[in-house]
């Protein structure tokens, strides 16, 4: 587990507060730096699957039909009976329809959506909107929040393994798209008359199944946020709960494309500090969820524009991505993978040089991947421009971790376009660097001719055993194998060498190794590929 921060925002929810393994924390949410000499309990980062239990359906309840009585349009705002014909709409309005039947409540959802409309009309003029009093505003918050504020329909487990965002639409939608309309004129007309604390109601919305209603809050808090930049910070801070909510196992991921649309957009007016706070310990845990898929896309834009913002954010970035590179999970391999190719080039020379073997480790061993996908991905690294150019300054550092790997895959590996791909590298390690590509070719040649040896001394060894009880084998090979090893040692001028796999497989011993020809010609490079089908 990883110790992420002393600020982050924390769950209300006392049940899920008490949970094992869930966050931990005894500080008010807020966005100040970290001290690092503080004494009180860090959050604790997880990475768990979301619970969606086996709770029931919410089909609703059918019961009575309700009735909503017609009332006349709404006349202008000074009119005397203004008032009563609005508060009565307002109490019809805050009925709830059901929607779970198509032949319950017919007659009032054609009402209540004809009594909307009415709002729409009295909002959408700007003159009677803006004679409306803070009192009829509330009043109108409340019936938006009556009708919005509701529980989730429960979703099946299973759709949380699909690799995009589930869209379920909300079977009020009918009335819902008016509600949110309401709401956005409101945002537009009468900002300071709607409280934060009606905003920080309707996040919750955000984890809503239909993307529409998604897309509508996320256009509240854009607009919100706009006419009121005072209350950024502390909009941020409760989008940021939704996050950890999330990683606490308390609400689904449907939201987190959303919260990272917005906090992405928030965030241009923040501190390079509170950035990096931002990244470091909400955003990047995100990575390690099981859900990725569902936000992968905002994901990669929100990585992006925090890097851009500030250098050290490269650093956490890619750090975060090696430290936690996944083993199992091969679409979140390749996730990880494209992120870290556009990611590298960003690095300076000093932080690139000084992260080579734990990046070539993990490229060598995607490369070395059965899924072709992994592969291709891996292997992206190589055709990057930006990235040839920062390998051509280090390579004596990188060649040597990767050739091996390199000559093993083009040889190898199942997939042809895979080993093509790896011949294109070891191409252009040869147009970097002959000597070191040369050298390592030689090494290999004088590795395979050493095993040879050891072969024939070994059948000697035993045939002399049958003859003479005295002879111990064992011995005899360790002594050859000793002398080789301190020979390829003496003539290697890389570390990194590897015997080649051939030799380990039967009936390899008869095949001549392209390299060793092309170790004899160091101005070509032809690497002999297994022939294999895909």
């Amino acid at each position: 587990m990883k110790r992420i921060a002393k600020t982050m925002p924390v769950s209300v929810n006392s049940k899920y507060q008490q949970q094992k393994n869930g966050f931990k924390t005894t500080r008010v949410a807020t966005l100040d730096p970290i001290n690092p000499d503080s004494e009180e309990e860090p959050l604790i980062e997880l990475d768990f699957e979301f619970n969606s239990g086996k709770t029931k359906r919410n089909v609703g309840f059918r019961g009575k039909n309700i009735q909503i009585d017609h009332t006349p349009p709404l006349p202008p705002p000074s009119s005397p009976s203004f008032q009563s014909i609005f508060d009565k709409k307002i109490q019809s309005c805050c009925q709830i329809c059901n929607f779970n039947y198509s032949d319950a409540d017919i007659s009032a959802k054609a009402m209540k959506e004809t009594l909307l409309e009415h709002f729409l009309t009295l909002l959408s003029n700007e003159e009677s909107s803006s004679q409306l009093s803070p009192e009829n505003v509330q009043k109108l918050l409340n019936m938006i929040a009556v009708n919005t504020l509701r529980k989730f329909e429960s979703v099946e487990q299973i759709a949380f393994i699909s690799e995009a965002n589930v869209n379920i639409a909300a079977k009020a939608w009918p009335h819902l798209q008016y509600i949110y309309q309401i709401l956005l004129l409101l945002v537009k007309q009468h900002p300071d008359k709607i409280p934060v604390e009606f905003a920080e109601k309707i996040v919750p919305l955000l984890n809503s199944t239909d993307q529409n209603e998604r897309v509508q809050v996320k256009f509240f808090f854009g607009g919100y946020c706009l006419q009121k930049p005072e209350l950024q910070n502390q909009i941020i801070i409760m989008l940021l709960k939704t996050v950890v909510d999330y990683l606490n196992k308390v609400v689904p991921p449907y939201g987190i494309a959303s919260v990272l649309e917005i906090v992405r957009e928030l965030s241009k007016l923040c501190s390079s500090d509170i950035s990096s706070i931002i990244i470091e310990n909400y955003i990047l845990p995100l990575f390690k969820t099981n859900h990725l898929s569902f936000f992968i896309s905002e994901m990669k834009q929100t990585v992006e524009y925090f890097m851009e913002k500030e250098q050290r954010n490269v650093n956490l970035v890619i750090d975060y991505l090696l430290r936690y590179f996944p083993k199992t999970k091969m679409i979140k391999q390749v996730y990880f993978l494209n992120i870290l190719t556009e990611s590298i080039p960003k690095l300076t020379q000093r932080d690139f040089s000084s992260r080579i073997t734990k990046i070539f480790s993990i490229y060598g061993w995607a490369c070395k991947s059965p899924s072709s996908k992994v592969s291709d991905a891996a292997f992206r690294l190589w055709s990057s421009l930006e990235v040839q150019a920062i390998i051509g300054i280090f390579a004596n550092k990188v060649f040597p971790i990767a050739l091996p790997i390199l000559f093993s895959v083009a040889q190898d590996h199942w997939s042809q376009g895979v080993r093509q791909n790896a011949v294109k590298a070891i191409e252009f390690a040869n147009k970097t660097d002959k000597k070191i590509v040369t050298e390592f070719q030689q090494s290999r040649g004088f590795m395979n001719k050493e095993s040879e040896e050891a072969s024939k001394w070994e059948k000697i060894a035993e045939l002399a055993s049958i003859r003479d009880k005295n002879v111990n084998v064992q011995k005899i090979v360790e002594s050859f194998t000793n002398r080789a090893l301190d020979n390829v040692q003496h003539l290697q001028p890389i570390q990194h060498s590897q015997t080649n796999i051939d030799n380990a497989r039967p009936g390899a011993s008869g095949r001549k190794l392209s390299a060793l020809q092309a170790g004899k010609n160091g101005s070509a490079i032809i690497v002999q590929p297994k022939f294999c089908y895909k």
